[in-house]
């Protein structure tokens, strides 16, 4: 470095640097571990920014000062791993070239003794200043690095089985496939290590807290100085950071769990005995842009409930979303049920979409990354630090030929395809896979072609070697509402073709796209729009390596193309093409007689029952042939189930019909929803066109919960419809029977039966068969069990209890209750318990069978557990099992349990509420007193734990604001603008009708019968007129011991709970403090 004056500030500032930390000069470390402070990187900026002369003469001393402090930047501020040099645009480095960067970054560089980088060839200069700064906190905070998320979890995970300090370094090494090429660095590699080793030092700390105690508060309060000795840069002043980035990691398990954080639709191969079979994983915890979900309405809270072929699979609702905030610009996610499991037999080409749904708004949506995949060839990884010679599932990493970091990659393929390794020999293994494809194991480079396929059409997937960045990207103005029922996608108008990576879009090279129509040949695409109507194969090759790496089949149809059917009478319909000029369209099969009527329009008549769907054969002028399905709209408002049929008038179906089932009206319909033995009680849902009657499911579960009845039928017809209404029942099926020591089942069912030890509640058994019929329960079972049969994610039989013997020993007062031999003991003995909850004196493991019950219960009604019955009865345990949630998926399940049993949070008692805060706060300042820490440190992990929980219930149900800080609640919108804009909404709602009918109101009746006065503010607006509107009155009422529900306004009362949250939410506070100045 070329001499420089004593007094040079920047000599200096490298001279105080170093001598604090005993050195006279650098010794080579890599720049991360010399810690810089606060103070010391604010002095380094200052310096740059009044220093520019001195930077753009490429000075020695300038360029150590640059290398050091862009280092530090990566530790600190970097929010991402794709680097770029524009991303250093600071205000002390904005006039600075890049060149002089290059040339300064060489320079210092030297001086600190480390090396200038090269990948590929070239020199990386900002690839050297990135790694010298380590990782940035930031990176895996806020997703800025979906694999190094991935990779310190894995690391984290091997650690917790053998935390031994070489062992996991090793393993971190062994893994560092996952690791993006570049960032493949000895120094990198050992750093996750480090903090992983780190982090797993600290983990035993926090195994010692209180059970629910935030790992990362109470870190906080018992070592305040352990941020400062984990590798990485944690601002003291930003706690969202520390919590967003330790607590996961913290928290993570030994085995290879599948939940995680995203938005997200994974798709997976899961061993299943013998064979492999599809996989879907769905992650609902995250942030989507608002742009991502145009027209959806930023005013409510919108629930997502599974369509599609989800709804074989999941139950009614799924995940929550919250809307954009004035400062928060994302869509909030949080799953409100238990995705960690792999839902196996979910077909790659099925598309993963879901409706949103909010008061009686429905919105669908296709799920991040739920696109069908339609690929012949499927590249597969193993998960995380499993055997690589038997691994048990497999994620879908690419389509296509492949290259990947992997060393060993698992292709699914057709099992008539070739496999050929590069050497010219047969693929040593393979496994079988469902649906005639098998999976190849490659450990090199591997050739896969269809039989008597020209060369060209072969695939190649490399093990070991660097990811592909790019994809073949087909875009259309408009994706056409033909649905295909073949593997094709179908598009309207001009196609463009483009070769797409992370860094955007570029234009297809010569012979690198190649198009056929279906058994052709091929041909070069010369241009990148293609406005040829028909059927085409588009390949995606290396003309170099003379392979495939992408084939799509499209159907490209003219804009505006449509098929519209309707039924013409009970065994007609009739199909109306639009804008198919010249196309020829064919028609009927099986049980269908079709013929042309006219240009245009085509006559179809139904040997058998008429169907919803049906399919017709396109053909373009000169084309090949693809299939759609078209669907027929009835005359009258119907029915239609997931399989295309009409559901018949005094039909009689379960609620799980109602998955994939629509309703379908030509018109504007009423819908409504009796239950039998109470005629008042009915629900009501108008629409237009077509509704899922999906989004019913969760309505008509609430129904039967208030009817005792696991056998009660509801009533289901169309206002002004004169047809015999269809019936609607819980099960599908009766109970199966219980004979001589075996489980018999009369009739085939979907499924074999399963069993659920209720003394074990979380994990449900398979039945052995027994021949005949028969099923014999495990030879483990114990205890009270339930029996019963499944339909994916439904219980479609009544559940059979079967009491078996029980091993004995010490059994806790509920666990005794479980073996009263009849209801009336069982209620007793559970009252006891649920009294020892209440004071806080019920053994932590009954805590723990509580919650595992109430967040287990996977397609159980409630109501099958008499523990939580006689909960329901009781404020004082429903709000302890909601307080003792250990997470957000736990509280949703909690919180889920008003809709299948009969109370409302709102209307628990609001001193029931505080009194349980208190008792939960006494109980936790003695778990805590267990713990040695200083007072202060003690009030601080107490205030932060309640905050947090404040926090959580917050975010469930805005309305408890009036319960946790009536002063917070004051600064919310006065109750005449709540109630102003509940009635312009109302009346935005009911614009479509010119005279709007005002019927019952019977919760408004029931206040005045109870001699409940409304605020002043109602007397502004028509109360009378809009049946929502009283029901927060109803609620605070109810709250303070003012008033009881009956059938009917119940009804009223969780309709407008589910269909005006918002308005509940903002109205209540204001009105539960009016209640209690009166009481």
């Amino acid at each position: 470095m070329p001499a420089a004056k004593p007094n040079d500030p920047i000599v200096r500032w490298l001279s105080t640097y170093l001598f604090k930390r005993a050195l006279r000069a650098p010794d080579g470390r890599q720049l991360h571990r010399y810690r810089m402070t606060d103070a010391e990187y604010l002095e380094a900026q200052t310096l740059l920014r009044i220093s520019q002369a001195k930077i753009l003469r490429e000075d020695g001393s300038a360029g150590a000062l640059f290398v050091v402090f862009c280092g530090e930047w990566f530790r600190r501020e970097s929010t991402t791993l794709f680097l770029k040099w524009d991303a250093l645009n600071l205000d002390v480095l904005i006039n600075v070239p890049h060149d002089v960067r290059r040339r300064l970054s060489e320079v210092g560089l030297k001086y600190w003794k480390r090396p200038l980088l090269k990948f590929d060839g070239g020199r990386e200069f900002l690839l050297s200043l990135a790694l010298e700064g380590g990782i940035s906190a930031n990176v895996i905070a806020d997703g800025g690095s979906s694999w190094l998320s991935d990779y310190l979890r894995n690391i984290m995970r091997f650690s917790l089985l053998d935390g031994t300090a070489d062992h996991v370094k090793g393993f971190a090494h062994d893994m560092s496939w996952m690791i993006r090429k570049s960032y493949r660095q000895e120094g990198f590699v050992d750093l996750c290590a480090e903090l992983v080793l780190t982090l797993l030092d600290w983990r035993r700390t926090v195994e010692t807290a209180p059970a629910g105690v935030d790992p990362v508060a109470f870190l906080d309060a018992q070592s305040p100085e352990w941020k400062s000795t984990l590798p990485i840069f944690i601002p003291t002043n930003d706690e969202q950071i520390a919590r967003r980035l330790l607590s996961g990691l913290l928290v993570e398990k030994a085995e290879a769990g599948t939940a995680g954080s995203g938005v997200c639709a994974e798709r997976y191969l899961v061993l299943d005995g013998e064979l492999w079979r599809p996989a879907l994983l769905l992650k609902a915890r995250g942030d989507i842009p608002a742009g991502k979900l145009p027209g959806v309405s930023l005013k409510g809270r919108w629930k997502a409930g599974p369509s599609g072929k989800l709804v074989d699979f999941l139950p009614s609702q799924l995940a929550l979303f919250e809307p954009p905030t004035e400062f928060e610009k994302t869509w909030r996610i949080r799953p409100t049920a238990t995705l960690d499991r792999m839902h196996v037999g979910f077909e790659f080409n099925q598309g993963v979409t879901v409706n949103l749904t909010c008061g009686s708004e429905v919105h669908p949506f296709v799920w991040p990354g739920g696109s069908p995949v339609v690929a012949k060839i499927m590249s597969f990884v193993a998960e995380g630090s499993v055997d690589q010679t038997a691994p048990k599932k497999l994620r879908l990493a690419k389509t296509g030929s492949a290259s990947l970091p992997a060393p060993t990659v698992y292709v699914l393929a057709p099992a008539d395809w070739i496999a050929i390794t590069q050497e010219g020999t047969a693929a040593p293994e393979t496994w079988p896979a469902a649906g005639k494809t098998v999976v190849h194991i490659v450990t090199g480079t591997t050739y896969f072609q269809k039989p008597d396929a020209a060369i060209g059409e072969r695939y190649r997937i490399e093990a070991g070697k660097d990811e592909r960045q790019e994809s073949l990207a087909l875009s259309a103005t408009d994706t056409s509402p033909l649905q295909p029922a073949d593997e094709i996608e179908i598009f309207e108008g001009l196609v463009t073709i483009e070769i797409s990576s992370q860094t955007g879009v570029r234009q297809i090279r010569p012979n690198e796209v190649l198009i056929r129509q279906p058994g052709g040949s091929w041909t070069p695409v010369k241009e990148r729009r293609l406005s040829r109507l028909g059927v085409f194969d588009i390949s995606w090759r290396d003309p170099i390596a003379d392979i495939q790496l992408e084939r799509r089949r499209i159907a490209i149809v003219p804009v505006g193309a449509r098929l519209h059917g309707r039924m013409t009478s009970a065994t007609e319909a009739q199909i109306i093409q639009d804008n198919f000029d010249g196309w020829t369209i064919g028609l009927g099969s099986g049980d269908i007689a079709a013929r042309n009527v006219r240009d245009g329009e085509h006559r179809l008549s139904f040997a058998g029952r008429p169907r919803y769907r049906v399919e017709a054969i396109l053909r373009a002028p000169q084309g090949q042939p693809f299939k759609v399905s078209v669907p027929i709209k009835s005359r009258l408002a119907s029915v239609i189930s997931s399989d295309g049929e009409i559901v018949q008038p005094g039909q009689e179906i379960d609620v799980t019909v109602l998955r994939g089932a629509i309703a379908e009206s030509s018109s504007k319909a009423t819908l409504t929803l009796t239950p039998r033995n109470e005629r008042s009680s009915s629900l009501q849902f108008s629409f237009s066109g077509e509704i899922p009657l999906s989004v019913l499911k969760p309505v008509v579960e609430e129904l039967m919960a208030r009817i005792s009845d696991q056998d009660a039928v509801l009533d289901m017809d169309f206002i002004g419809d004169a047809r015999t209404s269809i019936r609607l029942k819980r099960y599908r099926y009766p109970s199966p029977r219980y004979h001589d020591g075996l489980v018999v089942l009369d009739r085939v069912l979907p499924s074999d039966p399963v069993v659920r030890m209720i003394l074990r509640p979380t994990e449900e058994h398979a039945l052995k068969p027994h021949g005949e019929g028969t099923f014999a329960l495990p030879d483990f079972c114990e205890g009270p069990c339930l029996v019963y049969v499944r339909d994916g994610p439904d219980v479609v039989s009544r559940p059979l209890l079967v009491v078996l013997p029980a091993s004995g020993g010490d059994r806790s007062v509920l666990l005794s209750a479980l073996f009263s031999p009849n209801t009336r003991s069982r209620t007793a003995a559970f009252t006891e318990a649920l009294a020892e909850f209440e004071s806080g004196s019920l053994r932590a493991e009954d805590v723990n069978y509580l919650i595992d019950l109430a967040c287990n219960l996977n397609g159980l009604p409630a109501a099958a557990f008499d523990v939580l019955k006689v909960m329901a009865l009781r404020p004082h345990s429903l709000l302890r099992l909601l307080f003792k949630a250990k997470d957000d998926a736990q509280r949703q399940a909690i919180w889920g349990l008003q809709d299948q049993l009969p109370f409302l949070w709102l209307a628990l008692p609001s001193k029931a509420w505080r009194d349980t805060l208190v008792s939960e706060r006494e109980e936790f300042e003695r778990a805590l007193s267990l713990v040695q820490l200083p007072p202060e440190r003690l009030f601080e992990l107490l205030a932060g734990h309640f905050q947090s929980l404040r926090a959580a219930l917050l975010s469930i149900e805005p309305a408890l604001t009036a319960v946790f800080d009536a002063g917070l609640a004051q600064l919310q919108p006065s109750l005449d603008i709540v109630l102003m804009e509940f009635v312009r909404d109302q009346h935005l709602f009911d614009d479509e009708t010119a005279e709007r009918k005002v019927g019952r109101n019977p919760v408004l009746e029931l206040l005045l019968q109870s001699s409940i006065r409304l605020p002043a503010e109602f007397k502004n607006h028509s109360v009378a007129d809009f049946e929502g509107i009283a029901v927060p009155a109803f609620l605070a009422a109810a709250a303070t011991g003012k008033i009881a529900s009956s059938s009917l306004s119940d009804i009223v009362v969780r309709r407008t709970l589910r269909e005006h949250g918002r308005y509940v939410s903002f109205a209540y506070p204001h009105l539960l403090r009016f209640y209690e100045a009166l009481s």
